[in-house]
């Protein structure tokens, strides 16, 4: 390569998926946020992400929100390392809310325990039922019923009784 060369390559512009590539580099390196330098690096690229993660919108709304189309939307968001780092945030989330969750099941049940001790018997007797139901002691709720099932000429017996009458009958064409 000539100088000439050499300077059309520093000074061409990366593809997004270089950009990409070169973010994740960073990344790594400095154990940065990966939406953050997104962000910093390609802003509609990372707000396309952080709108779709927040819920609610789609590719369509969120491409007019950011002046793109929703097929440039679509594409940043099949993005293998964007899929990669959405799935990873995904899982965060939920081990956060999991956590959260548990942390908070044993006030739920503190909670569920005091008003066993509740002066007005409804609410007594409903946060019995919730705890009972709870542990695994939930009541059946099934209705048996006994049909019996007849058939045309028996129900026809039991109208007419013992007298049966003869009829004749002509088919007609």
């Amino acid at each position: 390569m000539n100088k000439k060369d050499i300077k059309k390559v520093i000074k061409a512009k990366p593809t997004e998926e270089q950009e990409i590539e070169t973010m994740l580099a960073l990344v790594e390196e400095d154990k940065s946020s990966y939406i953050d330098l997104l962000l910093d690096k390609q802003p509609k690229i990372g707000r396309a992400v952080q709108l779709f993660l927040a819920g609610g919108h789609t590719r369509a709304e969120i491409g007019n929100m950011l002046g793109v189309q929703a097929s440039t939307v679509g594409k940043w968001l099949n993005n293998p390392d964007i899929k990669l780092y959405m799935k990873e945030f995904q899982a965060e989330e939920a081990k956060i809310v999991k956590a959260r969750m548990h942390a908070s099941s044993a006030a739920a049940l503190d909670k569920m325990v005091k008003l066993l001790d509740s002066p007005i018997d409804g609410v007594a007797l409903q946060a019995a039922k919730d705890l009972l139901d709870r542990a695994g002691h939930k009541p059946k709720q099934e209705v048996k019923k006994e049909v019996t099932v007849k058939t045309f000429e028996q129900q026809l017996g039991e109208l007419v009784g013992d007298e049966f009458i003869d009829v004749e009958y002509e088919e007609v064409n």
